[in-house]
């Protein structure tokens, strides 16, 4: 009976041999009640240290999610203050543009002024021309008169010069008595001459201030033509330029509009920079809190490791399959605190698939009912998987890639999940009987 008790306080469960008396069966009941009890505290502490390492792979998560947001908001903090300053920019460009599209308004409207100006000098001109025209047109009437009164003593010159001729012959007649006659009618004759070559030059120059004026009628009518050319141009110039003015006005309105929209989106621009500061500091703070709790589970893992170190010396039905499982949960409990950095970890340093409690037990099984068992066989694979994303997860991390280390714990997971799931049907599998120890 003593050495039963001894097996029984040394935790050998399963050795507790069948007894005769009621105290033999007693204690063998004892036995298996306390190996029951401490069977499911084994299994309770695996399960409490994969729940661990479940909050710690959605503290991974959130961690990345924290990393992602406050590199997502410094990057919309820098393209903030470049939109503020971009902002700044166009605010200042538009005052400028404001500034020349008032100054571009003032020249416009005093190009209308001077178009209408313009416009009333070339009609006073065309008056001119006009006014001038009619008095070249009287000049040409005069000159026509006077023509006709040449023409009129001309005539006078020639009768003139006639009756001197019948004096001289007359005089002639008379002999001595027509002497004094002859002297007249010769000086009659003279002045008729002289008339005559008076008129035939003022005819001439009658003729060329005819074609004179002929040629400044022809010339005041071109320049009139021009000058209605000229005045139709000056009014066509006049309305663009109205229409210039009336747009460069509208558009001094609309750069006026757009100035009072960008110094809206200044202020805008500024309050989200200063909302992502405030989600910034908020970050912070989750990464802070999300520290203390990754310490209480570090807290609880040591608990749980203590008491799995306890339950590791009994002789329990499946222990090895338990431990095992504990075992690969901290081994993947140690690559997602590297990730958050709360434990350095090298990737020489990770053993492969043989070198785990799990691997080296997997290697050495013996038991028939494990080997014949279907997830014993489907374990391995998995489980190669697991090993080998742990190792590619601590080099892309210690090389600087988070992300790919991210997505190298993600296929650990995804494995990891496989190899609980295949861990936990080979016991309903390979259950034990009674008496048994694996």
């Amino acid at each position: 009976m003593i050495e039963v008790i001894e097996r029984i306080a040394a935790g050998d469960y399963t050795s507790v041999p069948q007894g005769e008396d009621r105290l033999g069966v007693a204690l063998r009941g004892l036995a298996r009640t306390i190996g029951r009890q401490a069977s499911k505290r084994l299994h309770n502490c695996v399960e409490l240290s994969i729940k661990s390492n479940v909050n710690l792979e959605t503290s991974v998560d959130i961690f990345r999610d924290i990393r992602q947001v406050g590199d997502q908001g410094q990057a919309i903090a820098a393209a903030a203050e470049e939109l503020v300053s971009s902002v700044e920019t166009i605010s200042e460009n538009g005052a400028a543009v404001a500034s020349e599209a008032r100054a571009a308004l003032q020249e416009a409207n005093a190009g209308a002024d001077l178009a209408s100006k313009a416009t009333a000098c070339m009609e006073r001109i065309a008056g001119s021309v006009s006014g001038a025209a009619g008095q070249v047109d009287r000049l040409g009437e005069a000159a026509e008169n006077i023509g006709q009164i040449v023409s009129t003593i001309e005539e006078i010159a020639f009768h003139t010069n006639m009756i001197a001729l019948n004096a001289a012959v007359e005089a002639a007649r008379a002999g001595e008595a027509g002497k004094g006659f002859m002297v007249v009618a010769d000086e009659v004759k003279r002045l008729a001459k002289q008339t005559k070559d008076a008129t035939v030059d003022i005819t001439s120059r009658i003729a060329t201030l005819r074609a004179d004026m002929a040629a400044i009628v022809a010339s005041m009518g071109a320049v009139d033509q021009v000058v209605a050319e000229g005045r139709e141009a000056i009014s066509e110039t006049g309305k663009r330029v109205g229409v210039i003015s009336q747009g460069v006005r509208e558009v001094a309105e609309r750069i006026a509009e757009v100035a009072d929209i960008i110094n809206q989106q200044k202020t805008a621009a500024s309050d989200v920079a200063q909302g992502i500061t405030v989600i910034a500091d908020e970050t912070e703070r989750v990464r802070e809190r999300m520290s203390g709790v990754l310490g209480v589970l570090d807290d609880t893992d040591r608990i749980v490791v203590q008491e799995l170190e306890v339950l590791a010396g009994m002789g329990l039905p499946l222990k090895v399959i338990h431990l095992a499982k504990a075992d690969h949960v901290r081994w993947k409990k140690n690559i997602a605190a590297m990730l958050v950095g709360r434990l350095k970890v090298e990737e020489n340093s990770l053993a492969d698939h043989h070198g785990c409690r799990l691997g080296k037990w997997y290697d050495t099984v013996t038991d028939q009912r494990l080997l014949a068992a279907p997830s014993f066989a489907a374990l391995e694979a998995p489980h190669r998987l697991v090993h080998a994303a742990g190792k590619e997860a601590a080099r892309l991390y210690n090389g600087g890639d988070l992300d790919g280390a991210m997505r190298a714990m993600e296929r650990l997971s995804d494995a990891s999940a496989q190899v609980l799931s295949l861990l936990d049907r080979l016991r309903v599998e390979a259950r034990a009987p009674v008496g048994a120890s694996v």
